[in-house]
């Protein structure tokens, strides 16, 4: 690997074959990597020539931590480049990557090697079982496979997942998913996605989402924005940090989205209208579809275009949410019937704790 090892202790059994058993295992001068045990199958017959070949190696359970993802590639070339030692496959059982500010699950990890020391294949899935993903050499390309369920993304809003799947290719350290496909609160999304990590990481997606509950969603952002219905769109995301932890810290956001058949909670446009210069404040209105555009960057949301229609009810208008959750902006209510008809230009202020609506 290029870098230091140390095995606290070494046996040989022979109860199921030829063994090696190495317990306390550490790699890295400040020991970046701890693994509890680790089990050599050798060919027999290479113990006596110029090349130890390893049939396998079972490493189970075992601390990494996120520094050494970095040293990954030089740790495979290093070994590519050692003609000493021929290791066709490993096995990785209960490893857990330590990284301080969010929480992973434990992973479970196979690799295929080929001849030259690269690998061919891999295998890596949480231990629940709730993530995998499959990693294939062809053609000269690196296929990659992800496939999740009832599963939150560690970084980020806790959007819960009840199904991902994705595909793509691995170049470098550049993951390209050509299309990929989720279940999310009840509506589907589709789109595609790149994602970088070199020299900072990066992540940009268009997408499209259809049928999504919104109340639910918004919940996995907000506590106090509260909107009902059906939503669908499409939109773009981009985002970028100094490291993965990061990476989902200040994410940039715009997309058009129209949502049928839901409440708008906070606002009574149908008081605010017989209000007059009082103002109104509270309050909901039902509505047949809620259309518009939004702009998330740095925290603050901008709302363009926004068009609701109830019936003999309309509004139009647009207004900012800041990163304080301060409201501002400006809507036009129509209300046409047989009987009457009003209308009336409304200043948005407030927050989204109490959204006031006054002419």
């Amino acid at each position: 690997l290029g870098e230091p090892v140390k095995v606290g202790s070494m046996r040989m059994s022979l109860s199921s074959g030829l063994e090696f058993r190495l317990g306390n295992v550490t790699v890295g001068t400040t020991q970046d990597v701890t693994l509890t045990d680790v089990v050599a199958v050798p060919e027999v017959g290479s113990l006596f020539g110029d090349k130890l070949i390893l049939k396998s190696v079972l490493a189970d359970g075992g601390n990494v931590v996120k520094e050494v993802l970095p040293r990954l590639p030089g740790w495979l070339e290093s070994s590519m480049a050692d003609q000493r030692v021929d290791i066709r496959s490993v096995r990785l059982r209960g490893i857990k990557l330590e990284v301080r500010t969010f929480a992973l699950p434990t992973l479970n990890a196979d690799l295929v090697f080929a001849r030259d020391g690269s690998i061919t294949s891999a295998t890596v899935e949480s231990a629940d079982g709730k993530v995998s993903v499959d990693i294939n050499k062809f053609d000269g390309q690196t296929a990659v496979a992800i496939a999740a369920s009832n599963w939150s993304p560690p970084v980020g809003a806790p959007v819960q997942f009840t199904e991902f799947t994705g595909k793509g290719t691995l170049s470098g350290a550049t993951l390209k998913l050509n299309q990929w496909n989720a279940t999310v609160y009840g509506g589907e999304l589709k789109g595609t996605a790149e994602l970088s990590w070199s020299p900072a990481w990066r992540l940009v997606s268009q997408f499209e989402f259809a049928r999504v509950e919104t109340e639910e969603l918004l919940a996995a952002f907000s506590d106090t924005a509260k909107v009902t219905g059906l939503a669908s769109g499409k939109g773009r995301l981009t985002s970028q940090g100094g490291s993965v932890e990061t990476l989902l810290d200040q994410p940039s956001l715009s997309a058009s989205f129209a949502i049928k058949k839901g409440t708008l909670d906070g606002v009574d446009l149908v008081r605010a209208l017989q209000a007059g210069s009082r103002g109104t404040q509270g309050g909901s209105t039902r509505f047949e579809q809620l259309s518009g555009d939004v702009t998330v960057s740095n925290g603050r949301f901008i709302y363009r275009n926004v068009e609701l229609n109830a019936g003999i009810l309309t509004s139009s208008g647009n207004f900012n949410i800041s990163d304080k959750q301060r409201v501002s902006g400006r809507v036009k209510v129509d209300l046409r019937s047989t009987a009457q008809r009003l209308s009336a230009d409304l200043n948005i202020s407030g927050s989204l704790k109490g959204i006031i609506l006054k002419p």
